[in-house]
């Protein structure tokens, strides 16, 4: 598990990256909708990505009751680092409960269940941040603001 923790903290930092960037951003950019964009905000979208790591490492793994927040009881960006502390404690969690190379995932829509394994989990919601952080570096652009860069390595 020592690379899981290794890569989360290199997801992180790229997380930082994009936080920072979103700091420079005003209040109504981060809340006026960006047309064609899923989640519809900046903040709904980081909102998105952190409820995705909490449903799927703690509600959906661990069967535990979760509860989230929506876009419009999130004031502004230090509730968004907050969520991602949160995000942050169910990964810290998943990975230290999870030697077992299989999880059995339910509670989805449609009562579907999954096997997995903590690798394709663990990459499932990594990937799915670095999606959406393409997405929020592209909603920026459209509003105004030039993206930094904001991969693993950075130059």
């Amino acid at each position: 598990m020592d690379i899981f923790h290794e890569q989360y903290e290199l997801v992180k930092g790229s997380r930082g990256v994009v936080l920072n960037y979103c700091a420079q951003m005003s209040p109504e950019h981060l809340n006026n909708a960006v047309p064609n964009f899923g989640q519809g905000t900046i903040k709904a979208t980081l909102l998105h990505i952190s409820n995705t790591y909490v449903s799927w490492l703690s509600k959906f793994a661990f069967q535990q009751d979760e509860s989230f927040l929506s876009s419009e009881e999130i004031s502004g960006l230090d509730d968004i680092k907050k969520q991602f502390e949160r995000a942050n404690n169910a990964v810290s969690v998943f990975l230290a409960a999870f030697p077992d190379p299989e999880i059995r995932i339910t509670g989805l829509k449609n009562d579907v269940s999954l096997n997995l394994t903590v690798t394709e989990l663990f990459t499932h919601v990594t990937t799915h941040e670095f999606h959406h952080k393409g997405q929020i570096m592209l909603m920026g652009r459209i509003l105004g603001y030039t993206p930094p860069d904001a991969d693993i390595i950075r130059f």
